[in-house]
């Protein structure tokens, strides 16, 4: 068995120490780097969360940005009574707000920034929508980080 390992490692007692030290110095700072790129993209990945205060009038859905780097927010479609409503449009939120009492709006844009912290209102409820309008409603948000990692998420039902 010692001979077999012997012959197997042989080669490594040919190299030059000093080639071998640094082989190993390149291979140790690939491994750093690669870690470095990882925890930099970590340090500003950014978290779109949707909130809401659905106990008093005007019922308001806001959605904020609870990570550590800005969100580049790519789309919002939010669907209710069985119809999609685009709200990155005019189009789209003018439809929605007069199919479902909005008294106010935020249109939110492609490639609209939101820093960490910061915090958008979607739509102003006039009324307190009803429990059923609200179970029935989805809201999906498409955002992505500085380093173009996308992220999504859809609020469904008592979430919204």
């Amino acid at each position: 068995m010692l001979e077999f390992l012997n012959s197997m490692f042989s080669w490594l007692l040919e190299i030059d120490p000093l080639v071998l030290i640094a082989l190993s110095a390149l291979l140790l700072s690939v491994v750093v780097a690669y870690q470095n790129h990882r925890h930099n993209k970590l340090s500003v990945k950014p978290n779109v969360d949707l909130h809401r205060n659905s106990q008093v009038i005007p019922y308001c859905l806001t959605i904020k940005n609870t990570g550590v780097g800005p969100a580049i927010i790519e789309s919002i479609t939010i669907e209710a009574k069985g119809r999609n409503f685009k709200i990155d449009s005019r189009e789209g939120m003018k439809e929605f707000m007069a199919r479902n009492h909005v008294a106010s709006s935020h249109i939110i844009e492609p490639e609209t920034y939101l820093s960490p912290g910061d915090s958008i209102d979607i739509a102003t409820f006039g009324l307190l929508p009803s429990n059923r309008l609200i179970d029935k409603m989805s809201l999906t948000i498409k955002w992505r980080s500085i380093y173009n990692e996308k992220f999504g998420h859809t609020f469904t039902g008592r979430k919204v």
